[in-house]
């Protein structure tokens, strides 16, 4: 069975590993894989079975995790602490990590390893889909199913497809620096203030704070309060500040969503996957889940392939 996924990021990975044994070619945009390049805001799982797809190092960890409100730190989230995190991390209310404060039991995603036994097509910008073909200008890649982990709405330009949804993403600036001591800690605290940042975390040495807006050296202090730092305390040779490009993803309406996902299923042979495929808000751990409903769907729709799967 041949299978072409558009994307080299985390999720084209593991759909490859996914059809692992199949006719795999993924298709990316960039002149490399992309991988970590271009994620810098803080990334754990809540488990490693991101193993049986890619192959990967991970690190066990406890992560210490509190709110900080009103200038108080607490273990356990209100419905307004909640709330007004939500809003100030996507401009709208929603069920955020809040429920998951205290000792928390963690994993690292240290480093991936891309299987050999994938066809990487790198530099090709995906300009036409139709009739079973991936067609990027300078070649043309035959498909029996197609995966794409692309934005939904660049997927639907490709097609051609018209939607009345709008598509909206905030960007995260992300802050990085180093301690100049030693750490071995985990911790994460979250703000509910409105135009601040909203996350700040320890990595060992390593301190990100996360903001939908730029961050000013107001904010770094601020956010360092409640760990009980200073700026004094911060490495001042090792600053760093980039962007996070449609970081927060601001959520459409989810019947209109799931019907676009159909449509290109069903019209296709298209199955979206992946956080900004799906236009929602997921974690990694949960994708696990989704590639392997896609692979029922393939199962299912394509009977020729059953006993291949």
């Amino acid at each position: 069975m041949k299978v072409v996924i558009i994307g080299a990021g985390i999720s084209g990975l593991i759909a490859a590993g996914a059809f692992k044994g199949q006719e795999v070619t993924v298709v990316e945009s960039s002149n490399s894989i992309p991988l970590f390049k271009d994620h810098h805001a803080v990334m754990r799982l809540r488990n490693d079975k991101i193993k049986q797809y890619i192959e990967c190092k991970t690190t066990p960890i406890t992560v210490q995790k509190a709110v900080y409100h009103e200038d108080k730190l607490y273990d356990s989230a209100t419905i307004e602490m909640n709330n007004r995190y939500s809003m100030n991390t996507r401009g709208v209310l929603g069920e955020r990590s809040l429920g998951d404060l205290g000792k928390q039991e963690r994993f690292t995603l240290d480093d991936i390893y891309p299987s050999a036994s994938v066809k990487f097509e790198f530099g090709r910008d995906v300009k036409v889909i139709v009739d079973g073909t991936v067609c990027c200008w300078e070649e043309i890649i035959p498909y029996d199913i197609c995966i794409s982990t692309i934005p939904m709405p660049s997927l639907l330009n490709i097609l051609e497809i018209k939607s009345d949804q709008k598509f909206e993403a905030n960007n995260i600036h992300v802050f990085k620096t180093v301690l100049p001591f030693d750490s071995t800690v985990h911790q994460t605290i979250y703000f509910t203030e409105a135009d601040m940042p909203y996350r700040a975390t320890i990595e060992g040495r390593e301190i990100t704070i996360e903001s939908v807006s730029e961050i000013s050296t107001f904010d770094i202090v601020h956010s360092l309060k409640p760990f009980g730092l200073g700026e004094s305390d911060l490495d001042p040779t090792e600053h760093k500040i980039t962007i996070q490009k449609m970081g927060k993803l601001v959520p459409i309406d989810d019947i209109a969503r799931k019907r676009i996902m159909t449509d290109v299923t069903n019209r296709d042979n298209i199955y979206s996957f992946g956080r900004f495929a799906t236009w929602k808000s997921i974690r990694i751990d949960q994708t696990l889940d989704d590639i392997e409903k896609i692979k029922t769907m393939v199962r299912v729709i394509n009977k020729d392939f059953y006993y291949d799967l």
